[in-house]
C-alpha cells in the first residue's frame, strides 16, 4: 500500500515508529516508482526521489534472495513476486489497497485489501 501518497505516507509514519516491520523488494519499489508516474502522474524525477527516500529510510526493509520462489506461489501471476517476497521474509501480514487481490500462503491465510 505504497500509493496512494496519502496512505503510503501512513503506512511509512507508523513503520519509522516502529509500529511493524515494513519489507519490500526491488520489484515492488519499481512498480511504485513507476505506478506513481503512470497512474498519479507524477513526474519522473520526483517519483525517483520519494523511492530513494524510502530506500534511504529503510535501509532493512529491502528483501533480496526470494525470486526462486515465484514459480511456486498460486495467487494472481502478476502478484506473485510480491507473496514471494512475504514468504521468504517470514511476513505476518501482506498490507494492500486492492479489494480484488487476494494473497493465501502456505498456511491457507488470507489478506487482502
Amino acid at each position: 500500500m505504497l500509493i496512494p501518497i496519502a496512505k503510503a505516507d501512513l503506512i511509512l509514519r507508523m513503520a519509522m515508529a516502529r509500529q511493524f516491520r515494513l519489507l519490500w523488494s526491488e520489484e515492488i519499489l519499481n512498480e511504485v516508482e513507476r505506478n506513481l508516474v503512470t497512474q498519479l502522474h507524477i513526474r519522473p524525477e520526483l517519483a525517483r526521489k520519494r523511492i530513494t527516500a524510502m530506500r534511504q529510510n529503510f535501509p532493512d526493509a529491502l528483501i533480496e534472495n526470494y525470486e526462486n520462489l515465484i514459480g511456486s506461489m498460486t495467487n494472481e501471476s502478476k502478484d506473485r513476486h510480491v507473496l514471494a517476497a512475504a514468504v521468504y521474509s517470514n511476513a505476518k501480514l501482506i498490507v494492500i489497497d486492492n479489494e480484488k487481490s487476494r494473497f493465501a500462503d502456505q498456511r491457507g491465510r488470507k489478506s487482502g485489501g
